[in-house]
């Protein structure tokens, strides 16, 4: 099973499950209720953003794709670059999006996301 290609129903039941057993593991190896509600608060944020993206459908083409180097520094002063590449969409809206590149993606092609899919699918003239 394509993980990206999970139903709604499925990911909201293994959100539920790991909750569960999060919730059930921090309460019994530190014996506190405020962890739990921590793990509820983790749950429910889960739960917005989740349904945030399945909530959202959108139809563009392929504008430009861009490299950017994203720096992050530790606690010890360690600093690490990585390069991320980006497609810049526009949409059928107007609008622009931002995205990270997938493999076969390239200038000019049409993507769609459609609502209740947790994948973007490249669309086939």
């Amino acid at each position: 099973m394509n993980i990206k290609s999970i139903s709604p129903k499925a990911a909201f039941s293994i959100v539920i499950i790991l909750w569960l057993l999060l919730a059930a593991i921090f309460y019994f190896t530190t014996g506190e209720v405020g962890s739990v509600y921590g793990i509820t608060l983790a749950l429910i944020i889960s739960i917005i953003v989740m349904l945030a993206n399945y909530l959202s459908e959108w139809e563009g083409k392929i504008t430009e794709i861009k490299t950017e180097t994203h720096n992050s520094t530790d606690s010890d002063g360690n600093t690490d670059s990585r390069q991320v590449t980006y497609a810049i969409l526009r949409l059928d809206n107007g609008k622009r999006k931002k995205i990270v590149l997938m493999p076969g993606w390239e200038m000019g092609d049409r993507l769609k996301k459609e609502k209740w899919e947790g994948s973007i699918k490249k669309e086939i003239d």
